[in-house]
């Protein structure tokens, strides 16, 4: 005898509507408990999506809010400390000038010297006060600059940001400004065939932040633009002590003269022996270039000079 299954379709319709029926209450329950429309992707991807990124923000604004109220706390602290120590400087001055005075005895002049002692183990406690460990005003951080740090990448900028933008002036994709001054120091990282390379360069170059160079910035910058302007034109050795502007200055020149086609090619000494090379590659474009090399210096048993020296003194073609 052959067996025979039947299926009763009345009680499976009855069970898909109640699993139907039981997926929307929950899914009732869970808006009603939570007080919010959305609660998972299943219900609105993109607004799921949006409500995220806004609570995400919400979350780092109550965060910055939270380290503002910790860093007005630890002024306040620093302040009373201050406040406490400005008191006692002027009572040190009145009790100088009272023991100055001849009516006082030397009893009464040790008394006064006892009182200044002890005002001024009471400046040392002050400058000795510290919040969540850190030492506030005892003079540690008189040359000590903390700065905060802020990731960028491409998509973060203005869709007006081109090569030719200086730091000082980019914007975010909301058109507001980065507040990135010309004293900054700029950290970048920049993936290249797979590479990472990662270098820092400052705010902004202009040649208004050189000051006391005016004689030098004034020759600099008619040597450049008779070089854009295709006439004649020297090579250029600045030199002086570190930190006096050579960089700078080449920098600035290449941020000034940007919108009329001058750019900038810089080139390591390991790398002297490309120069034939580099310059073949861009004689023939519709730019000036600079050929920039920084910290340039040699050493007895070195002879990459000899490739700086071919270029300098031209060959024939």
């Amino acid at each position: 005898m052959s067996m025979v299954v039947k299926n009763n379709m009345s009680a499976i319709s009855t069970l898909n509507t109640l699993n139907k029926n039981s997926s929307a209450l929950s899914k009732s329950l869970a808006k009603v408990s939570s007080g919010m429309k959305i609660n998972s992707a299943a219900d609105d991807a993109s607004g799921y999506a949006i409500s995220e990124r806004m609570r995400v923000q919400i979350r780092g604004l109550d965060q910055a809010n939270s380290n503002t109220q910790n860093g007005t706390s630890m002024m306040k602290v620093a302040e009373c400390a201050v406040s406490s120590t400005v008191d006692i400087l002027k009572t040190l001055k009145e009790k100088v000038i009272n023991a100055a005075n001849d009516t006082n005895t030397d009893s009464d002049r040790a008394t006064i010297q006892k009182e200044l002692d002890q005002s001024i183990d009471q400046i040392n406690d002050n400058a000795n006060v510290t919040y969540n460990g850190k030492y506030l005003v005892d003079g540690s951080h008189n040359a000590k600059v903390t700065q905060t740090t802020t990731a960028l990448t491409n998509e973060s900028l203005s869709s007006s940001t081109n090569s030719g933008t200086a730091f000082s002036d980019m914007k975010d994709r909301n058109g507001n400004s980065l507040n990135i001054q010309g004293s900054d120091t700029i950290t970048m990282s920049v993936v290249r065939e797979g590479k990472t390379t990662t270098f820092s360069c400052r705010g902004s170059n202009k040649l208004s932040d050189l000051v006391g160079y005016e004689t030098q910035k004034k020759r600099l910058v008619e040597n450049t633009e008779a070089f854009v302007e295709g006439r004649v034109a020297n090579n250029v050795l600045l030199y002086g002590d570190a930190g006096t502007g050579k960089s700078t200055s080449i920098k600035a020149i290449l941020n000034h003269f940007y919108d009329r086609g001058l750019r900038m090619i810089e080139v390591y000494k390991h790398e002297f022996k490309y120069l034939q090379r580099i310059i073949a590659q861009i004689k023939n474009r519709n730019y000036r270039f600079i050929i920039y090399m920084d910290d340039l210096s040699f050493e007895e048993f070195e002879i990459e000079y000899k490739y700086l020296k071919a270029v300098i003194e031209g060959g024939l073609e």
